[in-house]
């Protein structure tokens, strides 16, 4: 079996959401309309996607014996065939990752000119810079098309270099990718004449992924993007946004909020393929590599540990709350007295539960949000325009605690098509109404929106770290769910930055 890591461009919308319905794992923060929701907020998010997908390519009918490999292939068959990342077995990979790193921060003066050209989506398309592919290290590639450039310096005249040019660019073409060469002297003379025949190039070509398709149309396929094809994993995120360049530099983070969505039956080597995937293409998003990358998990990833050890991902514990919301009466009698007493008295003294009906009704929950995390949480808060964008694109339900027609209090939810309602952000006024709980009543306002809703699960997302005393935690234990330990993955790219914005949020958080 041949793997192959598949972008946004290249993932087929059904078969994503498919694979996320499906999953044990799948939660509605790694759907097309989460990442959708991220996307459309660019000020403040980089969202990305990465599936694995399995694929067979069997030869068409008629087609003869398979092509004489190619010599310089001789001795790696253990190399992992991943699309858009054809990565190398992990010690030749290793080696390889500290050449292209090296060749990066050193590049030739040809090269620093076309980077300059090319970064950050200068002619319509991303491109990535010493990218490695089986054990070749590429000077530029655009991954959504498949095409590579190549700067040609003197040395390449060489006839033994001159030949290895020739196998190895064979090769790429027998994998899919279409190569353009440019001697440095092109490149330094005519930079609009190179341009322009990249874009030419660019644009006569399909995307990467559905030229593999077309080259093996005679094949009987399962349903999915490629041939013999099936997604056996997602992984939706976003690098975190900052106008702030020194902000940006300090804080930049990869956020995967409720871990990837798995098949059930994922190999331990398709999930590492797919963090690797991550990891490595998240580099170059926002301003080089995140400082880390974090995955917030809401289900079990223990089977898989191993593969997330081996990506580079360290488990750290952290522990989270699910409610069974299925039935009214026996979710009430789970909660303790002390809950079930506030909920009587702050109903009995007037208070009410709402959906949001208005933008300014947003606006007033964000105030008391706000309030919260500049006393309490003191950690960064989202601005207003991200509640405002995800009541305008109902991706859920923001319910409003309300006492003679004032809002006291809310809940933010995503919901995942009636599997589970989540509590994104919640708030209350609960020092100034004291008598009405207005926290409590949103947590609560939740769990009966799931009840009445045929959602089964609401899940509380987060209750801290094992025997390290948090108030939040005991508050959320009193709603009667069951108490899992399912963690969260971390690997951290830049130690001495993870190192300061640690220490950071410790300082920020004794002021």
């Amino acid at each position: 079996m041949n793997y192959r890591i598949l972008t946004y461009e290249q993932i087929d919308r059904t078969e994503w959401s498919r694979l996320v319905q499906a999953s044990a794992t799948g939660t509605w923060f790694q759907t097309p309309e989460a990442y959708e929701f991220f996307a459309s907020m660019p000020e403040m998010f980089a969202p990305f996607v990465f599936g694995v997908e399995a694929y067979s390519q069997p030869l068409p009918e008629g087609k003869g014996e398979e092509p004489t490999p190619n010599p310089s292939l001789k001795g790696r068959e253990n190399f992992a065939n991943v699309w858009g990342v054809h990565t190398a077995d992990s010690t030749q990979y290793n080696l390889l990752k500290a050449n292209a790193q090296a060749n990066r921060k050193n590049p030739t003066e040809a090269e620093s000119a076309l980077w300059d050209m090319l970064k950050g989506n200068n002619i319509g398309l991303h491109f990535r810079r010493q990218h490695i592919i089986l054990d070749y290290i590429v000077d530029f590639i655009c991954l959504e098309k498949g095409l590579v450039i190549e700067l040609d310096g003197g040395y390449h005249n060489n006839p033994e270099q001159s030949e290895y040019d020739k196998q190895r660019t064979a090769h790429l073409q027998q994998l899919g990718y279409t190569e353009l060469r440019f001697t440095n002297e092109e490149l330094l003379g005519e930079p609009e004449s190179v341009i322009a025949r990249i874009k030419e190039v660019a644009v006569s070509l399909h995307s990467f992924q559905r030229r593999g398709a077309e080259s093996f149309s005679t094949l009987p396929c399962r349903e999915g993007s490629g041939l013999g094809s099936s997604l056996r994993g997602i992984c939706v995120g976003y690098v975190t946004v900052e106008k702030n360049p020194a902000r940006q530099f300090f804080t930049r983070r990869a956020i995967i909020i409720g871990g990837p969505a798995l098949a059930d039956d994922a190999s331990l080597e398709e999930v590492e393929l797919l963090m690797n995937g991550v990891k490595e293409l998240t580099s170059e998003r926002i301003n080089g590599a995140p400082i880390y990358i974090e995955t917030r998990n809401f289900h079990d990833y223990s089977r898989w540990k191993e593969a997330f050890a081996k990506a580079g991902f360290e488990y750290r514990k952290h522990l989270n709350f699910h409610i069974d919301c299925t039935d009214k009466d026996g979710m009430y009698e789970r909660m303790s007295e002390t809950r079930r007493r506030q909920i009587r008295k702050a109903v009995s003294s007037g208070v009410e539960i709402t959906e949001a009906q208005s933008e300014q009704e947003i606006a007033d929950l964000y105030c008391i949000l706000a309030e919260l995390y500049r006393r309490k949480v003191k950690t960064p808060l989202f601005p207003l325009s991200f509640f405002i964008e995800f009541y305008r694109q109902k991706r859920g339900v923001i319910l409003l605690v309300k006492y003679e027609r004032k809002v006291i209090g809310g809940i933010m939810c995503p919901i995942f098509d009636e599997k589970c309602i989540y509590e994104w952000f919640v708030c209350g006024m609960d020092n100034e109404y004291k008598n009405q709980y207005p926290s409590v009543m949103a947590t609560w306002a939740a769990m009966e929106y799931a009840n009445g809703h045929n959602t089964p699960m609401f899940d509380i997302m987060g209750a801290g770290v094992p025997d390290v005393p948090y108030g939040v935690r005991d508050f959320k234990a009193e709603f009667g769910g069951k108490m899992v330990e399912y963690g969260r993955f971390l690997h951290v790219a830049k130690p001495w930055l993870y190192k300061i914005g640690t220490l950071g949020v410790k300082v920020l958080k004794r002021i």
